[in-house]
């Protein structure tokens, strides 16, 4: 079975501002092909740093590259699924609100406030105390609520003015 993600248009990911500090570019065009057979899979991936003025667009690099994933036996991931199971609706809650998002807005772009975690960290604390309310459905629709209030707080003032 094969599966491809064409090239995508990306801000620069976030570790190589906040990490290595870098400037140089502020794009990805990336795609990915998976590849996948009964005991293993391969992951093609290209990215082109991409240097962006104005409305031009103009690569900087090209990488490319070739993973291998081997498949584990179930009864070696029975600790990864019990940590995932409970997990689920969550995620799923997740999944669904940043999919309305993301119909409901035609540009999305994400700053992180000064001395603020990453988005990341904020969701999954969030996470931990709405979990145990799930299944109810006002749980629910708080948990949403709150979770669109996280995605927010990462939004520059202008940005939040969409739907």
């Amino acid at each position: 079975m094969e599966w491809e993600c064409g090239d995508n248009f990306a801000p620069i990911p976030g570790r190589e501002t906040r990490d290595m500090k870098r400037s140089d570019y502020q794009a990805l065009v990336h795609g990915t092909r998976l590849v996948t057979f009964p005991s293993h899979f391969v992951e093609r991936q290209k990215n082109v740093k991409t240097v962006v003025a104005g409305e031009e667009r103009k690569p900087l690099a090209e990488e490319v590259g070739r993973n291998w994933y081997l498949r584990m036996p179930e009864k070696d991931c029975q600790q990864a699924m019990d940590f995932a199971k409970p997990r689920s609706a969550y995620w799923r809650l997740l999944q669904e609100t940043w999919a309305e998002l993301f119909e409901q807005v035609d540009d999305f772009t994400e700053v992180t406030p000064p001395e603020a975690p990453p988005r990341f960290m904020k969701l999954m604390e969030l996470e931990d105390e709405v979990l145990p309310r799930l299944a109810e459905p006002a749980g629910k629709v708080e948990a949403r609520k709150r979770i669109l209030e996280i995605i927010q707080t990462y939004r520059p003032a202008a940005a939040t003015k969409a739907p």
